[in-house]
């Protein structure tokens, strides 16, 4: 028998469509003390909703005095398998996934080839899942509208699109093998089952069912609803005579709506520059709210989500309390992003997944490891060796240099060995929970447990993946992307906080029942919500087939404004000119829902230029003013013990900035990260000084070898030898790059230096290859009558037995060849004394040298340019270099005198800025009880 479809009854928009439903819950269902809704199902739009109607019905029925029973509250989404029984169990998401996928793969490749001309290759097993994920949505989107894929060939067949029509009954053919694959496995598409109940009218029901705020029903569930017409309700919350709005089952009519006018005072709707402008306007009314309304009854929505960060930032700036409910999601908790970078760890090996989990909050006390000290040299140990990859047990074999790295790395892959190979997905389902466990074994907090929970259940459907689907070893990255990946974006409901206002997304406005409301950020592209790019199903060939398209988002959104706007007094939308990038944006159209003067001055209004909204002071706290300001500097502190050993090279950092020298040298502060991916400067001089210091200690026929080619092989193998403890197969190409330019600047100094040998000079000293503070060099330096200490280390000496002539060289590995006499003076100011006081040191390198011979001092430059690479000497005589010890003798004075104080402060970037100020509204030291800017 034919059925008009649920009865349907208007419940009018002049108050919260929740607790007028509750009123006639009462009404209809209470009887002799008791409101028994158990025989009731009442579908909402969201769970929220369900959460709020349940608390209102035992608020109602307290208040009454009535024991009861609650209705059964459920989603669109689950209504269906309320009112037919399955023949078969369902197969669950996964398999159906993979399902798709092995569907994908066992069709002809010739009908493939018209859905996918590039397919992945056979064994990438991941890129046929997300096919298989796009097919497995795209099916459930046409079931929802009963409609198959031979549905869409055929309609494409009618709007003369032969190549489409193609290409869909190469889906068909999916489809066919997909639902082929799963019988043959004894389970059962859910969506196919549906439509299979809807034809063989298999649709029936003992309960009531109570549809509510659903104004955008799929037609399968319409079909469903008119087998059991007489048990379904449709409650509508609009007034009657909007009846010509909704259709027989309360959802909208495109055509009405796209036509109908949104009575909206001006008064209500806000226009705002940008985002602070909109927080500020918010904070304002909320102020107004607040002498009327307590926090739970007011509420705050957003049309762009993504904006509620800086929303929250603000509220806690004024300390308001906030709760969103898309504030965390399973995928930023702390046991999935755990599980995620270990599963990457012991699958990859990548040193970047190893450093994550080493610094995760949760690994210190499970695996019981001192992180403090451990990280500490695992920055230490990615700048020595810049891993790629990190192999099981390299860090043993260093355990010497970073004792509680290696113990750590050791811990973790003891913990990680489980899910060091390649299992099948079933096997996963034991490994990954037994992971988890160890890790939060003891776990207390509501936040890990309802992670925990969501993601072991995802789990425990593995266990029943069909052995047919299941045949391939995974790695744990594989098992835990198809395993879990899809829970990344499922919400986590915050704690329940009653001094918090709720912030709500746009959806779940209209079932909202605070007296006071406020819509932030009403903007085109958020409301109506922008089409999204669909490859199989255009917005045109959406509406052919009468699913979801553009209109019917336009009037689902013009009805929930409308209800938002009648159902309470105090409301204000808030329209932001500007995005937080500044990028403009547009009203929504909603707003030009209007008669047309109405729609050009609101138009005018909009876009006229204003100024931005001047935040509140009261609104930021009052105090009293501070006697200083908070942004100084902190400042030295005096020298425990005067310093008598200097090294020649620190002399630099005080003349560049006394405070920063005093920042490095005395309190031994230095930046370490291991954000480094290839070799700095620092590290890049340095393997070469290592190669050369070697070069020098070679025997005389190869260091004063006249050959170029004998000193290239030499430099060659000594540089193989230094960064064979960098390069493995897993080596980052950029380091291997690096090693090649070091090739190349070696080449070049092989070729100088042998012309050097030529013209007979001969090295006679170079720098001990053992890189510690023994090994350098001392020499006395008299200061005011005391005897100070200069330390340094001398690259290299030459000497030219014909001429009697000393060469002083220090090494150099900038891109362009230095200038030593640029380097150490900026006009007549010194700016580095390193060579000059090498006058001092050398003797105590080569004792053996002649009496009566000349010194010069420069640089061996070791340039990427043929031209560059060369010596340069600075031509400096007796009277400057003694301006050059009496300028030494200056800083020893200031650095014993405790004058570490810059002033001016100099302005560079460091690793030190932060300390310093630098770019911090204003940079001081407090001197004396003033400041320096």
């Amino acid at each position: 028998m034919f059925s008009s479809g649920p009865k349907r009854e208007f419940i009018g928009w002049t108050r919260p469509a929740l607790p007028e439903a509750v009123d006639r819950l009462v009404r209809r269902f209470a009887t002799d003390g008791r409101l028994d809704l158990g025989g009731v199902i009442v579908v909402l739009p969201g769970q929220r909703a369900g959460r709020r109607l349940q608390e209102l019905l035992a608020i109602a029925a307290g208040e009454r005095r009535l024991l009861l029973t609650p209705p059964d509250v459920i989603t669109e989404s689950s209504l269906p398998e309320r009112l037919y029984v399955p023949q078969k169990p369902f197969a669950d998401s996964t398999t159906q996934h993979l399902a798709w996928a092995q569907a994908i793969l066992e069709i002809p490749a010739s009908v493939r080839a018209k859905v996918f001309p590039f397919p992945p290759a056979a064994d990438e097993k991941l890129r046929w899942l997300e096919l298989g994920k796009r097919l497995a949505r795209l099916h459930t989107d046409l079931a929802a509208e009963c409609l198959s894929f031979e549905d869409v060939r055929d309609c494409v067949e009618r709007l003369k699109h032969p190549r489409e029509a193609a290409r869909w009954d190469a889906l068909a053919a999916a489809r066919q093998r997909y639902l082929a694959i799963l019988d043959a496995l004894g389970w059962w598409d859910r969506q196919t089952a549906r439509l299979i109940a809807i034809e063989k009218r298999e649709i029936q029901t003992t309960r009531e069912i109570i549809l509510l705020g659903l104004v955008d029903l799929h037609l399968a569930v319409r079909r469903m609803l008119d087998q059991v017409a007489e048990k379904a309700t449709v409650w509508v919350a609009a007034p009657a005579k909007q009846a010509a709005a909704f259709d027989s089952y309360g959802c909208v009519v495109p055509d009405w709506w796209r036509n109908a006018t949104l009575d909206i005072p001006e008064d209500n709707i806000e226009n705002i520059e940008g985002p602070d402008d909109q927080a500020f306007a918010l904070t304002r009314w909320l102020a107004q709210m607040s002498r009327r309304f307590c926090k739970d009854e007011v509420a705050i929505g957003v049309a762009d989500e993504s904006l509620v960060p800086q929303l929250q930032r603000h509220m806690t700036q004024i300390e308001q309390k906030t709760r969103w409910v898309g504030e965390q999601h399973v995928g930023d908790s702390r046991p999935f992003r755990l599980l995620s970078i270990a599963a990457r760890f012991a699958a990859e090996r990548r040193y970047a997944d190893f450093a994550a989990i080493l610094r995760h909050p949760d690994i210190e006390r499970c695996l019981q490891l001192a992180p403090s000290a451990a990280v500490g040299q695992l920055d230490q140990f990615q700048n020595a060796f810049l891993p790629a990859r990190l192999a099981p047990g390299f860090l043993a074999r260093l355990s010497d240099s970073y004792p509680e790295l290696a113990q750590a790395a050791q811990r973790i892959d003891r913990w990680l060995e489980p899910a060091s190979r390649p299992l099948l997905l079933r096997k996963w389902a034991e490994v990954f929970p037994q992971l988890l466990a160890e890790i939060y074994r003891e776990s207390t907090e509501n936040e890990v447990l309802d992670s925990l929970r969501a993601m072991v259940q995802a789990l425990d459907s593995l266990q029943s993946l069909p052995e047919p689907l299941d045949v391939r070893p995974l790695s744990a990255t594989d098992a835990f992307y198809i395993a879990l990946s899809s829970l990344a974006g499922v919400e986590l409901a915050p704690p329940l906080d009653p001094d918090a206002l709720e912030i709500l997304g746009w959806l779940e406005l209209p079932l909202d029942d605070a007296p006071a409301l406020a819509v932030l950020s009403l903007n085109e592209g958020k409301v109506p919500s922008a089409t999204p790019v669909d490859s199989f199903l255009p917005d045109s060939l959406r509406c052919e087939l009468s699913i979801e398209h553009n209109d019917r988002r336009y009037a689902r959104d013009a009805y929930a404004l409308s209800v938002l706007i009648h159902s309470r007094a105090d409301w204000r939308l808030f329209v932001p000119r500007r995005d937080g990038k500044g990028d403009p944006l547009q009203p929504s159209r909603l707003l030009f829902a209007c008669p047309d003067e109405t729609m050009i001055a609101r138009a005018r209004k909009f876009f006229q230029e204003r100024p931005p909204c001047a935040p509140l002071p009261a609104l930021l706290g009052a105090s009293e003013p501070l006697p200083q300001s908070l942004f100084v500097v902190p400042q030295p502190e005096p020298l425990a013990k005067k310093p008598t050993h200097f090294s020649v090279t620190r002399f630099k950092d005080y003349l560049a900035s006394p405070y920063r020298y005093y920042l490095k040298h005395v309190k031994k502060l230095q930046a370490v990260d291991d954000s480094l991916r290839e070799m700095d400067g620092l590290s890049f001089g340095n393997l070469l000084h290592r190669v050369l210091s070697a070069f020098g200690h070679a025997p005389p026929e190869i260091r004063n070898a006249t050959s170029e080619k004998t000193i290239r092989e030499f430099l060659m193998e000594r540089l193989s030898d230094s960064v064979r403890a960098l390069l493995d197969d897993s080596s980052r190409a950029v380091l291997r790059l690096q090693l090649k330019q070091a090739e190349l600047r070696l080449a070049l100094f092989a070729e100088h230096q042998a012309e050097r040998a030529q013209e007979g000079w001969c090295i006679v000293y170079a720098e001990p290859e053992c890189e510690n503070f023994v090994t350098a060099l001392e020499a006395p330096f008299l200061v005011d009558g005391e005897t100070m200490t200069l330390i340094g280390r001398i690259d290299r000496i030459d000497f030219h037995p014909e001429n009697r002539t000393v060469c002083i060289l220090d090494y150099k590995t900038s891109d362009d060849g230095k200038d030593p006499a640029k380097a150490h003076r900026s006009g007549e100011e010194w700016v580095d004394l390193q060579l000059p006081l090498y006058m001092h040191l050398w003797p105590k390198a080569w004792p053996e040298a002649p009496d009566d011979c000349a010194v010069h001092l420069g640089y061996f430059n070791l340039s990427k340019a043929r031209s560059d690479t060369l010596v340069r000497l600075a031509d400096w005589d007796r009277q400057t270099l003694a301006a050059a010890d009496e300028k030494a003798r200056w800083v020893i004075r200031q650095i014993r005198s405790d004058m570490f104080t810059d002033s001016p402060a100099p302005r560079f970037e460091d690793e030190f800025a932060a300390i310093c100020l630098e770019n911090v509204m204003r940079s001081t030291i407090a001197v004396d009880g003033e400041t320096d800017s």
